[in-house]
């Protein structure tokens, strides 16, 4: 089987054992990342609001405020008997206290004797877990109490692994029988009604006014802890009086403590605090509006996992690009869609059906698949994936460089080239660019069938099968007429797939063509830059005393602009300048230009438009900025006083500042109608003298670390 082929089976394969895998772990570990998972479902919880319902609640906490007024506590049963006074019209009373051991006889007989003549406290009582973690023990309150009381339920509350207190039992094994918990016991005694039933699968369910609920082995619920809490009031303000009786009428009143050493704080979702007592009358609201969530059974987390390990792998595999680097990003975007999706069906699962799939396990494990597919497809597919995906950019970037920019022959780029994609393909280069006419290339074409030799315009590729196994490669490479007279010869051993012989065959000629373009490019530009000369050889042919001044500020531009380390089009456009600056004297009267003597203010007035000619001449052609500022600025100064636009020096380009200074120096050291060439050394004096004010400063400093190379002496005239 050809390389390629097995390595795409390989991973084909890897993506079918992808959800297998993901099931299997969600089957056997499903509490593998538990905690993360019911942060989301607090998360989820802020989300919901739960429908309204009659009854009204109301909470009455011992703080430490009450504590520090009223003595330590415990405090006296009496003044529990004096709050209940207080709560004589509310519709059920919860002393969410235990009282399991007899105080003051006075006090036991006082608080039970007015529980008695109320008849609508309910008493709490714990449990203790057994020994073996079977049925507990309970532990009532006082028999006074416990005989009086309307009724008993357990408070005991268990937090989850993560500390966070979201459930409630309905039910606790005590013996051979089950205690009810509190919520429960306030849920019936205020007229609510629920059963239990198992279904034929097995599961436990409640059913309640508002619909049947889910539950688990141990009969827990979920509790729902918004954010807005029941009324809550201070013990000793109610004990003395200080609260409307109004506010207590026909509610559901829970007594309870959250004072500092005799708190029973429960942390709850959103990394809040809630008082025992606040968490029993939530869970006893959950009961009466039904907004009970319920988790996925094992068989729906289990195909979530496979179903988004799946997605996952198929991302991965099927995911295309330019590159790895776009291949790596558009595959992370299809999978962030993918998240998108599954947390929005899940996040709508839990609100409209009330149903928690946990999602985090599922989205990791396809995160997962991706990861692990991208990974080993990358491995495996490793030489035919970046040959397959390699683009002309790809390979021109090898190097670090533009060709364009490489004093290099197409021959003499792929020898270089050629080692890194050997180690990708196994292909070798036998030659990078053969001539037809040569003996080897007449033997080669020689084997071939007639129907396969490379004629006329066309770029055919054959291959040769020698008798030892190696495989030739033959590729017509065009020339500038786009006729195939030389060609590049690759070989290999062992079986190559077709699709590494079609990438290579587009390389070889994509590189080949850039090349062929790179060189019609430079033979246009040199016929450009032709052109541009004899154009300023008739400006030359106008003004005589200037010969030759063009080409060398030109040369000087193009060197002072090269010490700059400026890239290499910048320093092309820079010399075009230069070589350009003075076209606008086609445009100033011969009269003027050629005037042996100083030329007066009407006169000089007439040459200081020659860079806006120049420029207005020049727009009509597509030519870059650069060239375009060094024809209008080459005159202008730092200090604002030069023409034609008077510009300061934030105003200048930095293609205006160079011609300034090489239009400057080339004039000082050449001869002109009006003087004698000027030593250079004097030269480089005046430009230091106007560093700042007519040259550019900085680039002064440069021109005196580096002096230029030419144009010492100028022209002779």
């Amino acid at each position: 089987m050809p390389r390629f082929t097995r390595a795409a089976a390989l991973t084909t394969l890897l993506v079918a054992l992808c959800p297998v895998l993901a099931a299997s772990l969600t089957a056997l570990f499903p509490k593998l990342i538990e905690r993360q998972e019911m942060a989301v479902f607090d998360l989820y919880q802020e989300g919901v609001r739960p429908p309204e319902i009659d009854e009204s609640f109301v909470v009455v906490l011992a703080g430490d405020r009450s504590l520090r007024e009223i003595g330590d506590w415990p405090l006296p049963r009496e003044k529990h008997a004096r709050v209940l006074e207080r709560l004589a019209g509310a519709r059920l009373v919860v002393l969410d206290i235990l009282f399991p051991e007899p105080s003051a006889p006075a006090d036991d007989a006082m608080l039970a004797a007015t529980a008695d003549r109320f008849g609508n406290v309910i008493a709490a009582a714990s449990i203790l877990p057994g020994r073996t973690g079977g049925a507990g023990e309970i532990v009532l309150p006082y028999k006074a109490l416990a005989e009086s009381a309307l009724d008993i339920g357990m408070a005991n509350v268990e937090p989850e692994a993560d500390g966070i207190s979201r459930d409630y039992r309905l039910l606790w094994p005590a013996g051979d029988s089950a205690a009810p918990s509190l919520p429960v016991v306030i849920f019936q005694r205020a007229g609510g009604e629920l059963s239990f039933k198992k279904t034929p699968a097995g599961e436990n369910v409640l059913s309640l006014p508002a619909g049947e609920v889910g539950l688990d082995d141990d009969f827990r619920f979920k509790v729902h802890s918004p954010k807005e809490n029941p009324p809550v009031y201070e013990y000793v303000d109610v004990l003395n009086g200080l609260v409307d009786p109004a506010a207590f009428r026909g509610a559901v009143v829970v007594v309870g403590v959250d004072a500092a050493g005799a708190s029973d704080a429960l942390a709850v979702g959103g990394g809040r605090m809630l008082p025992g007592s606040v968490f029993v009358a939530n869970a006893a609201r959950t009961l009466f509006h039904g907004w009970i969530p319920r988790g996925a059974g094992k068989p729906s987390r289990v195909l979530a996992a496979a179903i988004l390990a799946l997605a996952g792998a198929l991302i991965a595999l099927l995911n295309a690009g330019g590159g790895r680097g776009r291949i790596l990003s558009h595959g992370l975007l299809w999978l962030l869609a993918l998240s998108l999706v599954w947390l929005g069906l899940d996040y709508w699962l839990f609100l409209k059906l009330k149903i928690f799939a946990p999602p985090v396990m599922p989205w990791l494990l396809g995160l997962a698949s991706f990861g692990l597919v991208m990974a080993v497809k990358t491995r495996l597919l490793a030489a035919e994936w970046r040959v397959l995906k390699m683009s002309v950019d790809s390979v021109l970037t090898l190097g670090g460089h533009d060709v364009a920019d490489m004093e290099m022959t197409f021959s003499e780029y792929l020898l270089e080239r050629w080692p890194e994609i050997e180690k990708w393909s196994g292909v070798s280069l036998l030659h990078a660019s053969v001539a037809t006419d040569s003996q080897e290339m007449r033997h080669m074409l020689s084997r071939l069938p007639a129907a396969g030799v490379p004629s006329g315009k066309a770029m055919e590729v054959s291959v040769i099968y020698a008798r030892r196994g190696l495989s030739r490669l033959i590729l017509g490479l065009p020339d500038p007429e786009s006729k195939i007279s030389r060609y590049t010869v690759l070989g290999w051993t062992g079986a190559i797939s077709p699709e590494t012989i079609r990438s290579l065959s587009a390389l070889v000629l994509s590189v080949a063509n850039h090349f062929k373009a790179v060189e019609e490019y430079k033979a246009r530009q040199r016929l450009f830059i032709g052109v541009i000369k004899i154009i300023m050889e008739a400006v030359d042919a106008k003004d005589p005393y200037t010969s030759g001044h063009s080409n060398r500020v030109a040369d000087l531009a193009k060197e002072l602009a090269s010490k700059l380390e400026l890239p290499a089009k910048d320093v092309d456009d820079i010399y075009l300048g230069g070589l350009l600056h003075d076209v606008g004297k086609l445009g100033i009267p011969d009269h003027i230009l050629n005037k042996p003597g100083a030329l007066d203010e009407n006169e000089m007035n007439v040459m200081r438009t020659h860079p806006s000619i120049g420029t207005a001449f020049m727009t009509k052609i597509e030519l870059p900025e650069a060239v375009l500022h060094s024809i209008t600025e080459h005159h202008e100064r730092p200090d604002g006083r030069g023409y034609p636009n008077k510009l300061l020096e934030n105003e200048l380009s930095l293609a205006g500042k160079i011609l300034k200074i090489a239009d400057v120096f080339d004039a000082l050291v050449s001869k002109r109608q009006y003087k004698d060439p000027m030593p250079v050394e004097k030269a480089y004096d005046i430009l230091v003298k106007g560093r700042g004010v007519e040259f550019d400063g900085k680039l002064i400093d440069l021109i005196m670390e580096k002096p230029f190379d030419i144009g010492r002496q100028g022209g002779d005239k």
